[in-house]
């Protein structure tokens, strides 16, 4: 909710341009919803933490004020819509890192 009240007092720009200050939003046909396996790589805390860092990521996403999480389907969903290979390529990656150290022990 505070995300939408930083909007209406003018706290927040929203525009086309990824700057700090700026909020972007994805439109429902433009979210691409993904289902993540649950593999220790995807923690949602580790995750949000890279996104917020990321600048392209950051502007979809509400600001860490109040120290909650954001949903984890949200915030699949919002680099799933933004990054579409970051999930199939970190999977693989996790997948041959699991089976690489299967065959060495």
């Amino acid at each position: 909710m505070q995300f939408l009240k930083d909007i209406m007092t003018g706290n927040k720009e929203v525009s086309g341009f990824i700057t700090r200050n700026t909020i972007q939003f994805l439109k429902n046909d433009e979210v691409i919803i993904v289902n993540v396996p649950r593999i220790p790589e995807f923690q949602s805390k580790k995750l949000e933490q890279e996104a917020m860092e990321d600048e392209e990521l950051s502007s979809f996403l509400p600001e860490p004020k109040f120290k909650r999480p954001l949903p984890k389907q949200y915030l699949y969903n919002v680099i799933n819509s933004i990054k579409p290979d970051f999930f199939p390529d970190n999977i693989l990656h996790a997948m041959k890192k699991r089976s690489h150290g299967a065959n060495e022990v």
